[in-house]
């Protein structure tokens, strides 16, 4: 656009003024429009979860579906653990879920870090599996068991009960621990106070106790627990048929409230 110079005030002629565009005058509702609260049609980010299980009236294990990480016989861990994630919703997808992968030592109530995260965006009922390498330390060390939580995060999932699992296992062959056996693991308070912690052993088909039911613990004070397990006369196997019979443990705290759990993979070979 030409302008004359008058002094210091540029100056339009009417024919230049009448081609000045005229700005739109805003206004806060043509800004934008914010939906309020999660949209009607919501993801369903899922995994294998013990709490939802027991919201079901299901007996879970700890020996989760969704979670690889050792193998068996004896036990050994794989260099990465294999989470599988779910959309359970039929509609809807989950665009930049988290999936969160944590380990902790073996035992109940052990404190838990964070190893790694990933981001997935599933489609209405796909499922991804993922890979977690392990540190090479911990792959290589003496003790091969671990427990691994996984907690999978978006901001509108429509069922939070199906977003966190965890895997803890051991196992006991009776060929070489006998019919009538005992089994120890840790047991930790994971609160900064004090508070009561509740062992319960799920229903099985082996003769099963664990002692004490019931303990109180200091903040981040640790136990040991044992657990008596008796192998009934009439469940045989073979060492190249073994029957597998699992015992879950599970631990709650003062208000009821599930701390953890682990599962024993007992092999009967004889």
């Amino acid at each position: 656009m030409a302008e004359r110079d008058f002094g210091s005030v540029p100056i339009t002629t009417p024919r230049e003024q009448s081609c000045v565009p005229r700005r739109m005058q805003s206004t806060d509702t043509a800004c934008c429009f914010t939906p309020a609260g999660a949209p009607p049609d919501q993801p369903d980010l899922a995994i294998y979860s013990q709490e939802e299980q027991f919201t079901l009236g299901i007996a879970p294990s700890w020996d989760n579906p969704d979670i690889l990480t050792s193998l068996s016989n004896p036990l050994r861990l794989l260099p990465e653990s294999i989470v599988t994630v779910r959309n359970l919703s039929l509609t809807a997808s989950a665009v930049n879920g988290q999936v969160l992968f944590s380990l902790s030592a073996f035992g109940i109530g052990q404190p838990r870090a964070l190893l790694a995260s990933q981001f997935v965006t599933l489609a209405p009922s796909q499922q991804i599996s993922l890979s977690f390498p392990l540190p090479q330390a911990i792959v290589h060390a003496a003790e091969q068991r671990i427990a691994v939580s996984v907690r999978l995060v978006h901001p509108y999932d429509g069922n939070d009960l199906n977003n966190t699992g965890s895997q803890l296992i051991d196992e006991a062959f009776t060929s070489k621990l006998g019919r009538n056996f005992s089994l120890t693991f840790p047991v930790v308070n994971p609160s900064s106070a004090a508070q009561q912690i509740s062992l319960v052993v799920l229903p099985n088909q082996l003769s099963a106790s664990v002692s004490p039911s019931s303990y109180s613990l200091a903040p981040l004070e640790q136990i040991m627990a044992t657990l008596q397990i008796s192998v009934p006369g009439a469940l045989h196997g073979t060492s190249a048929a073994a029957l597998r019979s699992d015992v879950t443990i599970v631990g709650r705290d003062g208000s009821g409230k599930l701390v953890n759990g682990l599962t024993y993979l007992v092999w009967v070979d004889d």
